[in-house]
């Protein structure tokens, strides 16, 4: 999950929160394994904003991330993030 506020904040202006729920980045993955995952926003399984579920392509436009949490939800595997790589439309390779 991504949590954002808009950027530059304003009266009736609000952020939203974008989750990237599909399994296949951590399926099959054993603990000490080193994963390296891609996830862009514009492709998020679905987001809440002005606590509305919404499945449809989210405009990023105005939007600036705060918060990044990451879960494997079903089994503690032992999941240790070593670095976030975060940019802006381009790959980190």
């Amino acid at each position: 999950m991504v949590v954002t506020r808009a950027l530059p904040p304003g009266e009736a202006r609000v952020g939203g929160n974008f989750f990237y729920t599909r399994k296949a980045w951590n399926q099959d993955l054993q603990a000490g394994q080193w994963k390296t995952i891609s996830v862009p926003l514009s492709e998020v399984d679905w987001y809440v904003r002005r606590r509305k579920r919404q499945t449809d392509k989210p405009s990023l436009k105005g939007l600036a991330a705060y918060m990044i949490q990451v879960s494997t939800d079903d089994a503690d595997i032992g999941l240790t993030v070593d670095r976030f790589w975060v940019t802006r439309g381009l790959s980190h390779e």
